[in-house]
């Protein structure tokens, strides 16, 4: 996503737009490639559960106390609307993803761990 609904300029992810193009080129001849440019939670959903390989550029979020209450923030609702919607790692985790292999993730956060009990993991 090239910008977070509600965020205002701190939400614009100006190198989305190269990063998509680039994936894009990547995969030309190779993959078939489809694009979500601003998407809910539910269209991300209904799209991991039919891809082998997912490329997520947006914005996240952390919850120290508890690593599966983090994850990325997306769009609510319609595009003329500038609310955030959350799709959480308990919620990834739950899905039935049984043609995911990979999955990239190019937002902020997602690899931010600063609970001492959870740094092992």
């Amino acid at each position: 996503m090239h910008t977070t609904p509600g965020a205002g300029s701190a939400g614009s992810l100006a190198g989305v737009t190269d990063e998509r193009d680039n994936v894009r080129k990547a995969a030309e001849g190779h993959l078939p490639v489809g694009l979500l440019d601003m998407p809910t939670a539910k269209q991300v959903i209904q799209t991991l559960k039919k891809c082998s390989i997912a490329h997520l550029a947006c914005h996240g979020f952390t919850d120290h106390r508890d690593p599966l209450s983090s994850g990325l923030i997306l769009r609510k609702g319609d595009e003329a609307r500038e609310e955030q919607d959350r799709l959480t790692v308990r919620t990834v985790v739950e899905l039935d993803l049984a043609n995911a292999h990979v999955a990239y993730l190019s937002a902020c956060s997602t690899a931010e761990n600063k609970e001492k009990f959870w740094q092992m993991e």
